[in-house]
């Protein structure tokens, strides 16, 4: 077990606010200065935290220049999309999103992936929630974009706006809806 000092912990209440716009304060921060005698195999022999086996074969680590990056993948319209690691795991991959200035990509979904996008440069905006959602990204902040939760890309500014996409699937998905917010 691992033992804390008491007199090191401390309880911070914090407001985590949930999809459905609701203040959860109910979970707590334990911040630990000094920790003794950690022990990690003791966790990793813990039943709920089972112990991975090394692959025979590893895989070899993979680099995409940005300078070989070509539109590719699914695209909407005032967007381009560049795929840059797909097909090498079932689980993620990831692509460059450039939005030119003043432009705004076809509302769309990216069907049952989860997607995280980090704002590398250029203020854009993500809209959802039928449209009455507007979220601007700076760069430097990361987004969250829920599967098959409708959303909407937009360049308002004067200079690109560069994005970095991750998705929880082995290649991007992008299903445009045409008919707008709701026709899913």
């Amino acid at each position: 077990k691992l033992r804390w000092p008491a007199s090191n912990a401390y309880n911070i209440n914090t407001e985590i606010q949930t999809p459905s716009n609701k203040i959860d304060s109910s979970r707590k921060i334990c911040v630990h200065e000094q920790a003794t005698a950690f022990q990690p195999d003791s966790i990793l022999s813990r039943p709920d935290h089972p112990r991975s086996t090394m692959p025979a074969e590893q895989k070899p680590v993979v680099v995409t220049p940005s300078s070989t990056l070509q539109t590719s993948g699914g695209q909407t319209e005032g967007m381009i999309r560049q795929n840059a690691l797909v097909n090498l795991t079932p689980n993620i991959c990831a692509s460059r999103m450039i939005a030119k200035p003043h432009t705004a990509s076809a509302i769309h979904h990216h069907d049952d992936e989860d997607t995280v996008v980090f704002a590398f440069s250029g203020v854009g905006a993500v809209v959802s929630n039928g449209g009455k959602t507007r979220q601007e990204l700076k760069p430097g902040d990361f987004c969250l974009i829920p599967a098959f939760a409708e959303h909407q890309e937009v360049n308002d500014g004067d200079e690109d706006v560069v994005w970095a996409i991750i998705r929880s699937g082995k290649e991007p998905k992008v299903v445009n809806l045409p008919g707008g917010w709701g026709t899913s």
